[in-house]
């Protein structure tokens, strides 16, 4: 995706909380997540995991599939 270089006024509360919230570093990278996470833009897995608290059950639980449930077993 293209950047473009623009000059904005932003409220500098806002942007403190994004850097502390997420750890992102600069105001340029809190923008950018800001504007990622309004588009819709998807974390990547990494990105989620680096988030406050993802650590709290220590590691990712592996992805096991559905059991199949008969109807009368689910009754």
């Amino acid at each position: 995706m293209a950047r473009t270089r623009t000059n904005i006024e932003i409220e500098n509360d806002y942007i403190d909380v994004i850097i502390e919230r997420f750890g992102v570093r600069t105001k340029t990278e809190a923008v950018d997540l800001a504007l990622r996470h309004l588009a819709g833009d998807p974390m990547s897995r990494e990105e989620a995991l680096a988030m406050r608290g993802a650590n709290a059950i220590g590691t990712v639980p592996i992805d096991t599939a559905p059991v199949d449930r008969s109807p009368a077993e689910v009754a």
